[in-house]
């Protein structure tokens, strides 16, 4: 199972760097390895990637903190016209960048 996490407070955010937060101040989508997989082989993480500097590769680890990066790959994702049956994970997806652009703290990719 591949997880993307958003800290949902800058303590939280924090705790989640020393691999110390509780869940109840985590945002959470859990990805299967078959989903994860066509969202792979749409290009989703090579977009995501390219418009914000990260390094998102399956069984690695990554982070996006910087404010502007959210707003850039969130704004590549929408930009982009995703399969019908992609949409449901990308409408996942595109919530938690926005909320990490409201809480003001990042996006955390474990794969």
């Amino acid at each position: 199972m591949k997880i993307i996490t958003v800290p949902i407070t800058k303590e939280a955010q924090e705790l989640l760097d020393i691999d110390n937060c509780p869940s109840d101040m985590l945002e959470e989508f859990q990805i299967s390895q078959k989903d994860f997989d066509r969202l792979w082989q749409a290009g989703l993480f090579a977009l995501i990637n390219m418009s914000s500097g990260a390094m998102i590769d399956d069984y690695e680890y990554d982070s996006i903190q910087n404010p502007r990066k959210l707003e850039a790959a969130l704004q590549s994702i929408e930009k982009r016209v995703w399969t019908n049956e992609l949409d449901e994970l990308i409408k996942n997806i595109k919530a938690l960048f926005v909320k990490a652009i409201e809480y003001k703290t990042s996006i955390h990719f474990y794969f």
